[in-house]
């Protein structure tokens, strides 16, 4: 029996998707402006406004443009806005207008009264790039999981091969599961979520701020194609050969050491909050309990158990 997916995660995953769908509108909306033709326009009033529901300082700038000798006034700053908590971060986001000086305007083709006077993704969507990236795998690896349990009954820790070579008989167990993996990746990613926030308030070159990315998530992806290597060429086994249960770990008993196999359940951390991991009992009750790795699903932890005892036990 596999778990039921816990009902927080659905949840979570609808929270990622409000929030990946806010500021992927903000992104595509930015790089759909910088596409837009420009034309002169004079800035006719900045202020900074606070927010007092927010606690926030929003620069407003007022400024009027003309197109096909059509005279139009605008107050988009930019796609998405953009406050601060600090007055002085807004201020500085203004700081290279002046009141009755000419200034590009992005105007939208189709809707000139649609205008804006920055164009294209900012600091500020970097940095959101990067602070919703260790979420956004946690959910892609949950996404999976859940398609894995629904098209599939099982989870993406997978199932125990059985391979028999004449006398020698092997469960081969499943590599980490990838939901695992991904919060082992999170660690990573909290290195690029960090270039960002370097970038933003340290004000490195744009440059560097670039390197940090891609060599963060070439690193990133080597690490993914490392643990995949890892998991085909190390995988774990349980051999019975010659009367000798060889455990994972290399450790070796007799049949005569082994005095049961069972299966116990226990409270795990996320992504699996329930496991069940296969034990074999060695020299009777006083004697001690050797655990094999745990599943998320009963029935494969009872597999495993059921195919050492019956070839063994």
């Amino acid at each position: 029996m596999v778990k039921p997916v816990p009902k927080i995660v659905f949840v979570f995953l609808g929270i990622m998707l409000l929030m990946d769908s806010l500021l992927g509108f903000t992104v595509i909306k930015q790089i759909q402006v910088s596409g837009w033709p420009v034309v002169e326009g004079v800035v006719t009033d900045i202020e900074i406004e606070r927010q007092l529901t927010r606690r926030m300082e929003c620069p407003v700038v007022q400024f009027r443009y003309e197109v096909d000798g059509a005279s139009f006034d605008g107050d988009r700053f930019r796609a998405g806005g953009f406050c601060s908590s600090s007055r002085y971060d807004a201020e500085s986001v203004v700081s290279g207008l002046v009141v009755g000086e000419p200034v590009p305007v992005y105007v939208n083709p189709r809707d000139p009264r649609e205008a804006y006077l920055v164009a294209g993704i900012d600091r500020i969507e970097h940095l959101g790039l990067f602070a919703l990236l260790p979420f956004n795998v946690f959910a892609i690896g949950w996404i999976l999981e859940i398609a894995s349990r629904v098209l599939l009954g099982r989870s993406l820790d997978g199932t125990v091969r059985y391979v028999t070579f004449d006398d020698e008989k092997q469960a081969v167990l499943p590599p980490l599961s990838a939901l695992r993996f991904t919060m082992g990746a999170l660690l990573v990613v909290g290195f690029l979520l960090a270039g960002g926030v370097i970038f933003l308030f340290q004000g490195i070159s744009e440059a560097q701020y670039r390197m940090i990315w891609r060599a963060l998530a070439v690193f990133l992806a080597l690490t993914f194609v490392f643990k995949a290597l890892l998991n085909t060429f190390r995988k774990k086994r349980v051999t019975i050969r010659g009367g000798v249960l060889t455990m994972p770990d290399g450790t070796e008993l007799t049949r005569e050491e082994v005095t049961g196999v069972g299966v116990i359940a226990g409270e795990s951390k996320p992504p699996h909050p329930t496991y069940y991991r296969p034990v074999v009992l060695v020299g009777g009750l006083m004697g001690e309990r050797l655990e094999l790795p745990e599943f998320p699903s009963e029935e494969e932890a009872e597999r495993l158990a059921g195919w050492i005892e019956n070839n063994f036990v």
